[in-house]
């Protein structure tokens, strides 16, 4: 009897397609985490040029302010206490002191990327006392700050067309921790969009819609958008897990 060629076996062919599989797997990961990175990469460019633009506010923009005020404070200074004009300084200087606040705390945000971020306070943060009903799932993971930012304007976008536009009494707020994605839902019992708008992605003077999207579209995720007049609108955002949660990215420290 002849026995078969190692080429002629089923374990040959079996090991092959094993192999193969194999192969393929590996190609399907690689290219999972080449867009991962990319996408890190991009949304890393834009903390960078937000951390430059947010240093140009400050040692520009805010000192210069700041160096404004403290004029017209010696102007007031000299003016007579009982005069309308000083009064009318004063008042005005108060208010300059708390667009300064503001406008530091700005700079300030700007410059937080890059550390891991709570995403449920942030989202709440945005809720605050609104009618909105919460519901978290899976196990809670940090997210990357940047991203956190992403997912916040998009849902604080969502909410406010849903009360401002669509009208709703009810708005409902779901986050699910998932293995392979971050699940961010909100849905409302408002009047809906028109088909439309969703076909054409955004209505005349508006671009909520459009700014979702691109939003979307930086963080390599997906963004769905369900609405029937009368019935009201679902908003779903799926992040990928490599580019949301924060033990997947971890920034180089800065000796």
């Amino acid at each position: 009897m002849i026995k078969p060629h190692f080429d002629q076996g089923w374990w040959f062919w079996a090991g092959l397609g094993l192999l193969l599989v194999a192969l393929l797997a590996a190609l399907v990961l690689w290219r999972m985490q080449s867009l991962a990175q990319k996408t890190r990469s991009r949304i890393e460019a834009q903390v960078e040029e937000r951390e430059r633009i947010a240093r140009e506010l400050h040692d520009t923009l805010l000192q210069g302010v700041q160096g404004l005020v403290m004029r017209f404070q010696a102007v007031a200074e000299i003016l007579p206490p009982d005069s309308k004009a000083r009064k009318m300084m004063v008042e005005a200087l108060e208010r300059s002191d708390d667009i300064l606040i503001e406008s530091r705390d700005r700079v300030r945000n700007l410059r937080a990327g890059g550390a891991a971020g709570d995403l449920v306070a942030r989202l709440k943060s945005i809720v605050g006392n609104g009618p909105a009903a919460w519901h978290v799932s899976g196990h809670r993971r940090d997210v990357c700050s940047d991203v956190v930012e992403e997912i916040a304007a998009i849902a604080g976008e969502a909410l406010a067309n849903a009360m401002r536009h669509a009208h709703a009494r009810h708005v409902s707020l779901g986050l699910a921790y998932r293995f392979w994605s971050l699940r961010v839902e909100i849905a409302d019992d408002g009047i809906g969009i028109d088909p439309m708008i969703l076909r054409q992605g955004w209505r005349e003077g508006h671009f909520g819609l459009v700014g979702m999207r691109e939003r979307a579209e930086r963080l390599g995720s997906r963004l769905k958008i369900h609405s029937r007049l009368g019935h009201g609108t679902r908003v779903t955002l799926l992040v990928p897990r490599r580019v949301a949660y924060h033990a997947r990215w971890k920034r180089p420290e800065i000796v």
